[in-house]
């Protein structure tokens, strides 16, 4: 699995991310939650301002991929993991698609095949993650 250190610049209506990498700016999508499942508008905007507050107010974010796979709109299927906190074992980084479907606001996405799926399906069924971001708890 190779990764990316990048920057948030906006998180678009259908809930992809429009950020810049060292190389280049584009718009991905998060592998492993499902966009296209009907949402209402309350749910929808709720999980754009979830990743737009915990995305643009984190020391670090990083992009993950397998592959080149992408999604029928031709965006970059990654994984977003966003920076939490430094402690004596490392850094630690929570995943934002697994946060999103913690939270109820996506659900797990059966189209693709991808690594995290069962860590994904599990975490609907978790307790809340400790040190979540003060806004969100």
């Amino acid at each position: 699995m190779s990764f990316q250190i990048a920057h948030l610049i906006a998180v678009e209506e259908d809930l992809s991310l429009r950020i810049k990498t060292k190389e280049r700016e584009e718009v991905v999508a998060i592998l492993g939650i499902d966009t296209e499942v009907p949402m209402d508008a309350a749910s929808r905007e709720e999980a754009r301002e979830f990743l737009q507050e915990v995305l643009s107010h984190s020391v670090g974010m990083r992009i993950l991929w397998e592959g080149e796979r992408r999604d029928p709109a031709g965006r970059r299927l990654v994984y977003v993991d966003y920076f939490v906190a430094q402690d004596k074992s490392g850094s630690i980084w929570r995943d934002a698609g697994a946060e999103l479907i913690h939270r109820g606001l996506c659900q797990v996405d059966d189209r693709y095949p991808f690594k995290r799926r069962e860590n994904y399906k599990r975490h609907g069924e978790t307790p809340p993650p400790r040190n979540c971001e003060k806004k969100y708890q």
